[in-house]
């Protein structure tokens, strides 16, 4: 009988420890993924720091000040990219880099933008003149190019178009208000690293997609062949590119760009990059960094992927619609271009 007690006390001991055992090691691994947790967060939350600027919405039903704010904001990541300071020469060396090559040209950037001086005249966002559009730079094409080839005097033509050369310094960080009550521009500029136009038309996209966490975007929009027009002159100085994309949209031949019937009446193919955007409390952020704009990463642009034409690979459009909601919300934004009070959703709703 003794044994037997003996035999059942042990059992239970065993079974006590057992169970304290588990419990340790549950309370342990229970812990740890708190700990794991709490640097978890703390970790986004200085990540989301180093790359994202919350700012302050007073009115969180007005889209203009939403947009106004977030766009100096991207203005800002967009020429710091570029504009950084010599204690950044490292941190920026692997997106400036030769080829496949370990050797990085991110010094050469440095000296030539003159580092994070501010005011300067390198790598600067230009202004250009609100006359200057796809219509123009076709006349202007018709004007100096034959065949895909600029006339002899191509260039003194180019030189003396005062509307071409009305371009100065612009500092979009440093202005009140970018867009007006309808979200368009109030002075069209430019940024050549970039080759990125800002001139038309600034909407809030709220159609929640699965590529990224947001409650809506931002976009831009512009036509792609302005813009390829655009920086053959204002970038490049290379009228032989200019006349070489002027010929490929008169002719309609170009295998990358989807030009139509009529490039002025139907559609020579708008690009949209995007601001991605995350309510706070009291504000919101954008949620780009540096990074994702020097690499491209918010496009919605229009690439020749084989023998099909397809919209934008970073962000998977053969699963989504994204261009096309875009595209029909922007048209339905420049049927209403006139209005005051136009909803920037683009929803139809735009009061006449």
């Amino acid at each position: 009988m003794k044994d037997e007690i003996q035999k059942i006390v042990e059992v239970r001991y065993k079974y006590k420890k057992r169970v304290k055992i588990v419990k340790y090691f549950f309370g342990i691994l229970v812990a740890f993924i708190l700990i794991f947790i709490t640097i978890s967060y703390l970790y986004n939350k200085w990540k989301m720091h180093q790359n994202f600027v919350e700012f302050k919405i007073e009115n969180p039903n007005d889209e203009i000040e939403i947009i106004n704010k977030a766009l100096k904001i991207y203005l800002d990541k967009m020429h710091r990219f570029r504009n950084f300071s010599k204690a950044d020469i490292k941190k920026r060396s692997k997106y400036f880099m030769f080829g496949d090559t370990h050797e990085s040209y991110a010094t050469d950037i440095f000296e030539y933008c003159h580092g994070d001086k501010k005011h300067d005249d390198k790598c600067e966002f230009m202004t250009f003149d609100k006359r200057l559009n796809l219509e123009y730079l076709m006349k202007l094409g018709k004007r100096i190019c034959i065949n895909g080839n600029p006339i002899e005097n191509a260039k003194q033509i180019v030189d003396n178009d005062e509307i071409l050369q009305n371009k100065k310094l612009f500092y979009p960080q440093d202005e009140k208000a970018l867009v007006d009550e309808n979200g368009n521009f109030i002075t069209n500029f430019f940024y050549t690293a970039n080759q990125a136009l800002f001139y038309d038309k600034v909407f809030i996209n709220k159609n929640i997609f699965s590529h990224t966490n947001k409650d809506f975007d931002i976009i831009i929009s512009s036509n792609a062949g302005f813009a390829r027009l655009f920086f053959a002159i204002n970038e490049e100085n290379n009228l032989q590119s200019f006349c070489g994309h002027y010929d490929d949209i008169f002719t309609k031949f170009d295998e990358n760009l989807p030009y139509y019937e009529d490039y002025l009446t139907k559609l020579a193919t708008i690009n949209f990059s995007y601001i991605p955007i995350k309510l706070t409390k009291n504000g919101a952020y954008d949620i780009l960094t540096i990074e994702d704009i020097a690499e491209y990463r918010n496009i919605y642009q229009y690439g020749h992927h084989g023998s099909v034409p397809k919209f934008d690979h970073y962000i998977w459009l053969d699963k989504h619609n994204e261009y096309d909601l875009a595209f029909n919300q922007y048209q339905t934004l420049k049927n209403n271009n006139f209005n005051k009070n136009i909803n920037l959703q683009g929803d139809g709703n735009a009061k006449n």
